[in-house]
């Protein structure tokens, strides 16, 4: 029988199914900072998991592949872009440990702010829609039980239409956020750019930078080069547009701390850079300048989240209160008859 050969375009292209997981690549680098060459981490690390995916990277560094052409195709996709740009300028154990640590010390970042958030927020949410549940759903019959003991519940229809209205007035506002967010997400910069003189924002997005810029210098890594690993960050379009600002002004023949102080970054970082270039160790200004900012920002994240709070248990006692009262009505009316 004859095979039919499908059209080139439809024909799938073959993949290795299995990628490193997170830990074997926390191994791979733990291993690796040891001493170790990568053929002897992965035969270290290999289980009945990962034996197909190791045993396809020794097979492709014996038939003498640069390990450079290939492996970035095997690692976790969150590390995978930073390593595919390292590994163009360090060595394959540099690559790997900044990859790592600039991965790591992301998300421990956003974890810490995103803990802050989470439950003023939810409660918030929940309080609206528990507000307008009730408003649509259990104001109604009340009202009609009001106005079975001939009681004048006008000024009640009049609370029952002006929650309506509120309620559809915030859900509007959000809904109004969520596009204007949803539209400049692909507009980062321009939004920086209209808002960057507000403290909160400079100081958050230059957390973001200085933390990539930080983990490169750590390395040793020079200013030029950390700078080009820095613009080919594709999913951090702030950290690009930053990085390439300084490069220019570098290029124009601006000094070090001019070139950061024309940067659109946050003031304090102006200032932490000056002294640090004078001083004997950058990397423990910087720092220091990511530790006290970071306290800032949840410290001003708290502050607005504590408002966010207040307001939703205000609105819940208001509710319980408001319930409270409407379903004494007709007690008191029946100890008036």
């Amino acid at each position: 029988m004859k095979q039919t050969l499908k059209p080139a375009f439809l024909q799938k292209k073959k993949r290795h199914k299995t990628v490193i997981n997170e830990i074997d690549y926390e191994g791979i680098l733990q291993l690796t900072q040891s001493g170790f060459t990568l053929q002897e981490t992965l035969t270290l690390l290999e289980n009945e998991k990962n034996k197909d995916c190791f045993r396809e990277i020794l097979s492709k560094l014996e038939d003498g592949i640069p390990i450079n052409n290939f492996f970035a195709t095997y690692i976790p996709k969150k590390y995978r872009l930073y390593f595919r740009n390292l590994i163009i300028i360090t060595s394959f154990k540099d690559a790997i440990a900044l990859s790592y640590n600039i991965v790591h010390e992301n998300e421990q970042t956003r974890k810490a702010q995103y803990k802050s958030m989470i439950y003023p927020i939810l409660l918030f949410i929940s309080t609206l829609f528990g507000l307008l549940a009730f408003n649509e759903l259990c104001f109604p019959p009340l009202l009609t039980l009001l106005e079975s003991f001939q009681f004048d519940s006008h000024s009640y229809h009049y609370l029952h239409i002006i929650i309506r209205i509120i309620v559809g007035i915030i859900v509007l506002l959000l809904l109004i956020f969520m596009i204007i967010f949803h539209y400049y997400k692909s507009h980062l910069i321009k939004l920086y750019k209209r808002f960057r003189r507000i403290p909160f924002v400079s100081q958050f997005v230059s957390i973001d930078f200085i933390q990539f810029f930080l983990e490169c210098t750590k390395l040793g890594i020079s200013t030029r080069d950390t700078l080009s690993i820095l613009k080919k960050i594709e999913n951090k379009p702030l950290v690009v547009y930053l990085a390439s600002t300084i490069e220019t002004q570098l290029l124009a023949g601006e000094n070090f701390i001019q070139a950061f102080k024309n940067s659109e970054l946050d003031e304090m970082l102006n200032r932490f850079i000056t002294i640090a270039y004078y001083s004997t160790n950058m990397d423990e200004m910087l720092i220091t300048y990511l530790s006290f900012t970071k306290e800032r920002i949840l410290k001003t994240i708290k502050k607005l989240t504590y408002f966010i709070q207040i307001f939703s248990y205000s609105l819940i006692g208001v509710m319980l209160i408001f319930i409270y009262q409407i379903l004494l009505l007709p007690m008191d009316l029946l100890t008036k008859l």
